[in-house]
């Protein structure tokens, strides 16, 4: 089932966290990573209407241009993700259609990073429509195409930070600009294996901005990849994920250098089907990180057919 990444690559502005010597978005509309991971990225259900819910935790430390934790830069993060898929049952050049949406919700908190003391912050990230998904099938190898669209609907965004508005301890809960997402999913299933990738490059095509603030966020390419064997009702393997930016940020129409974000990590699968409702938990570890937020974090997944 498509679902969606939110954006985790944190680093403190200037005036507001000194130690990383220079400004950038605080939530961007990039990949949430390890989203996708237990998940056969390249298959599309049969016909129907399928619900997904994520619960995501994350505890994660800012990482500099060398690779290493920036003093002050904690962040906890608990992210909620409803999806809903629907599989109509059409036909476009021989792959099947499908159709979706997600909305995250989501609560951190970073004194460190926000520049404020409380509680932190709660709020609705980027709706993602899912407006375009084609998947083929040929034998034990699946493909699936699709793009999705980040509206700049955030119900506080880097921004409201910049101009003074957030004072509650957290990070803003999502992103002033739109996006988009080209995806591909591939899938080799075969006598309860799964073996996937899930390809993204996430692309803004707007920019953040108020009044003196105008901060371009250089596009970026993440890969989920799993690795799992089905054993009865349970399920078990390994999954890993990585993030590499390819183009630069801009902060009122300068690059902003030495900060392309980069990071990998590894961890273990586990599912259960229980009835109508599959179960699956994953747990990943930061192996590398430069110019990003990373750490631990762990994802209980939801998925159903309705």
């Amino acid at each position: 089932m498509k679902a969606v990444r939110i954006g985790a690559a944190i680093a403190a502005m200037a005036m507001l966290c000194p130690e990383t010597g220079h400004a950038e978005e605080l939530w961007n509309a990039y990949p949430l990573r390890g989203f996708w991971e237990g998940l056969p990225a390249g298959a599309t259900p049969p016909k129907g209407v399928y619900t997904a819910v994520s619960a995501y935790w994350a505890n994660d430390r800012y990482y500099g241009e060398q690779g290493k934790a920036v003093p002050g830069t904690d962040l906890t993060a608990f992210v909620v993700t409803p999806v809903i898929e629907w599989v109509p049952g059409v036909k476009i050049l021989g792959g099947t259609y499908s159709v979706g949406i997600a909305q995250p919700f989501v609560y951190n908190t970073s004194p460190g990073l926000s520049g404020s003391t409380g509680r932190g912050n709660w709020g609705t990230f980027n709706t993602v429509l899912l407006p375009a998904q084609l998947g083929w099938k040929l034998r034990n190898v699946h493909v699936k195409l699709g793009v999705g669209v980040y509206l700049p609907n955030a119900s506080s965004t880097v921004s409201d930070l910049y101009a003074g508005k957030l004072h509650n301890g957290g990070l803003p809960s999502g992103s002033n600009f739109a996006a988009v997402e080209p995806d591909l999913g591939i899938t080799w299933m075969h006598k309860g294996w799964n073996v996937s990738a899930a390809l993204h490059a996430a692309i803004p095509v707007s920019a953040s901005t108020t009044p003196g603030y105008r901060y371009w966020s250089g596009s970026e390419f993440a890969a989920d990849y799993t690795i799992t064997k089905a054993l009865g009702k349970w399920t078990l393997g390994v999954g890993g994920h990585q993030i590499n930016q390819y183009e630069d940020d801009r902060f009122n129409g300068e690059v902003v250098p030495d900060h392309r974000s980069q990071l990998y990590g590894v961890g273990p699968i586990a599912g259960v089907q229980a009835g109508p409702l599959n179960i699956t938990a994953m747990w990943n570890r930061t192996v590398s990180a430069r110019n990003a937020v990373a750490g631990d974090m762990v994802q209980v997944r939801f998925t159903t057919r309705l």
